[in-house]
């Protein structure tokens, strides 16, 4: 087994700029870690998530709109955050999946996109993606 860990860096990323576009063909299961280290501008809701792309099926326990992301708002929070709950886009997600941090294989390629509200408001900070080769 083999874990491939890679990071993203972003500034001042604004509401629905794209932080990583993933591509996870080859991998078994992989994990998604958001590291906020700063906010910009005025925050109301900050929102991050993992959305399915091409060649990627949904998992069973979702419907084709939910995507995965933090069971809570981040807005003016630091620190490093799992995104592996499911739930709609743009919200605080409640279902856990897969086993612990680890996100099924059936997401092959996603997109990690962010929602946020308030005047001029911005996320700077890093991804986080770790894949587990078998």
């Amino acid at each position: 087994m083999r874990t491939d860990i890679e990071k993203i860096p972003f500034t001042a990323a604004a509401t629905g700029d794209t932080l990583a576009d993933i591509d996870l063909k080859d991998a078994e299961s992989m994990s998604v870690l958001l590291e906020i280290t700063a906010h910009g501008g005025t925050a109301t809701t900050t929102f991050v998530d993992l959305v399915p792309r091409m060649e990627t099926l949904v998992p069973v326990a979702t419907a084709s709109s939910d995507a995965m992301g933090h069971p809570v708002d981040l807005t003016n929070q630091t620190g490093i955050f799992a995104l592996n709950r499911i739930g709609p886009p743009a919200a605080a997600k409640t279902t856990i999946s897969g086993y612990g941090y680890l996100i099924p294989r059936s997401f092959q390629q996603a997109r990690i996109k962010t929602t946020m509200t308030g005047a001029g408001h911005t996320l700077t900070g890093n991804v986080y993606i770790m894949r587990v080769y078998s």
